[in-house]
């Protein structure tokens, strides 16, 4: 109950902060995940790299609140994107690579940005990139391009793992 209460004074943090919590702790609250799954949409309508990251990233158990939550970062988060800074761009990326889970319209607003931005990545967030590309099996020729052209200017910045 109260945590009920605390779902109707929401932030996107909040939210996917108790719906983590719950499902790793196995709690299968349905009016807890009830209230998070109709709330979380509203709230994304202010996505910010680390509201995403979390919102997206949410443990398999909960994807009832889990997949209304990426309608609604799908739906908002494009038109952010025009001025995201290019770690929220990279973090949004790589959240959904996770998870590989492809949202096409998504991909192209990141890939479009992030042409954009991408003299102000640094080597980490150019490598993340790629990794996030290849890893949901995205053919973005011209974003690859580009990303080898800015790598070689960070040769000496790169070290093995």
């Amino acid at each position: 109950e109260q945590c009920c209460a605390v779902v109707s004074r929401p932030s996107p943090r909040n939210l996917t902060n108790i719906e983590r919590a719950a499902g790793t702790l196995d709690i299968k609250d349905m009016a807890l995940t009830g209230s998070i799954a109709k709330e979380c949409p509203r709230q994304m309508h202010i996505p910010n790299p680390q509201n995403v990251s979390n919102a997206v990233r949410l443990p398999g158990k909960t994807s009832r609140t889990r997949d209304p939550l990426l309608g609604g970062v799908s739906r908002t988060t494009p038109r952010s994107l025009a001025t995201s800074d290019p770690l929220g761009l990279v973090n949004t990326l790589w959240a959904f690579a996770t998870i590989r889970r492809l949202d096409r319209p998504l991909m192209t607003a990141i890939s479009a940005a992030s042409l954009r931005r991408l003299l102000q990545y640094t080597p980490q967030q150019l490598t993340n990139t790629a990794w996030s590309l290849a890893k949901l099996l995205v053919r973005d020729g011209p974003l690859m391009e580009a990303i080898a052209a800015q790598a070689c200017n960070f040769c000496a910045q790169f070290h093995a793992q």
